[in-house]
């Protein structure tokens, strides 16, 4: 059995992934009117001796913040597993590996499987493996195609917006109250597109010479949403105790595959209760933010050469490696691009407290 789940774990980390078509939800209780708003320009150059700008779009175009509060969301996760698979003697759990596996096996391969950690979870079927060849999530992989699958479409079996609310009911049921702190961005996995875009790499990013190994159709088609969580509107990207998440869609707090068979695979994790305060708070300027950024770079002992590509203003935590309510924190994150002396090159990001301009240090 050990074997079989690390077949499907090692699946796992290939398989979901994110893009533009985006809805939000935000705090009703909010007066956006008295906030203290901040506008941003849309983009941003500057051409230095060892720093270089070019900042197509800064997300948002404005924003305000309001102090507030985080505390981690305790899930039920055993009592998620069984809505997801109950115990009606199709399946067997798994207390100390913490997971639900089924009886029923397609090749080395379980039909279902459901596994949880400390507040957070994963269940997949049998039905999604096969994207994993054909649809790549992260901008640095070899296999992005993400782009491909941004164009809005309606599958027969029902729209979007039918297949988003039978997952907000789930989450409902489930115990995972979003209120209205929530954006939603959505990917339309047609089944033709994925039949061109199924292919396969070794470790180091080379195309193998592979031919297809699945047969598809109309009922491979499929919703991919990305539900994160924000705060004032602003994505909620915190660091968490394991982790620090990289600044793209495919991080989100919620991703769910929905077929014609409904919910066919789920992740959640990292998600929080917020309390909002009384305090208005001031953002700075971008100007002074990106001057803050030129001055880090610019005192690097070195001749490296730094460009940066990208930002965008989203939510952090102070007090991450906690169980206790953090403070809720305005971030600005920047993608940068570092080219040594040696040819080197190396793609990571930095964040800068969008209040007071220090940099972020974890």
């Amino acid at each position: 059995m050990r074997r079989k789940m690390t077949v499907i774990l090692m699946v796992l980390v290939f398989l979901l992934t994110g893009c533009q078509n985006q809805t939000s939800k935000e705090p009703k209780s909010i007066d956006e009117e008295t906030a203290l708003k901040t506008v941003f320009p849309e983009s941003y150059h500057y051409t230095g001796e060892q720093v270089v700008i070019n900042i197509e779009k800064i997300e948002p175009g404005e924003a305000y913040f309001i102090n507030g509060t985080s505390t981690p969301m305790e899930l039920d996760c055993i009592g998620i597993g069984r809505m997801f698979m109950p115990d009606d003697g199709t399946n067997e759990i798994n207390m100390e590996q913490k997971c639900i596996l089924s009886k029923e096996m397609l090749g080395d391969a379980y039909m279902e499987m459901f596994l949880w950690g400390e507040n957070s979870f994963e269940y997949v079927s049998n039905k999604t493996l096969k994207y994993a060849a054909s649809f790549g999530e992260s901008k640095r992989g070899c296999n992005y195609n993400l782009p491909l699958f941004l164009e809005k479409k309606e599958f027969s079996f029902g729209s979007d917006k039918e297949a988003l609310e039978e997952i907000i009911k789930f989450l409902e049921e489930a115990g995972i109250h979003l209120e209205e702190n929530y954006k939603v961005y959505t990917c339309y996995l047609d089944y033709e597109t994925l039949r061109e875009q199924e292919a396969y790499y070794d470790m180091d990013g080379n195309k193998l010479d592979i031919g297809s190994k699945w047969e598809w159709s109309e009922a491979d088609n499929a919703y991919l949403f990305y539900i994160h969580q924000a705060y004032c509107n602003l994505e909620d990207y915190k660091c968490g105790k394991k982790w620090k998440p990289k600044v793209e869609i495919y991080n989100a707090q919620i991703k769910v595959i929905y077929t014609s068979d409904g919910i066919a695979e789920m992740v959640v994790r990292d998600l929080s209760t917020y309390s909002m305060g009384s305090t208005k708070e001031q953002l700075l300027d971008f100007e002074t933010i990106i001057q803050n950024i030129i001055s880090h770079y610019e005192y690097i002992l070195g001749n490296s050469l730094y460009e940066i590509t990208s930002a965008q203003l989203i939510c952090d935590v102070k007090t991450p490696n906690s169980d206790m309510p953090g403070e809720i924190i305005p971030v600005w994150e920047f993608e940068v691009t570092e080219k040594t002396e040696g040819g080197l090159e190396m793609h990571y990001e930095q964040r800068f407290n969008a209040i007071t301009g220090e940099k972020m240090e974890h």
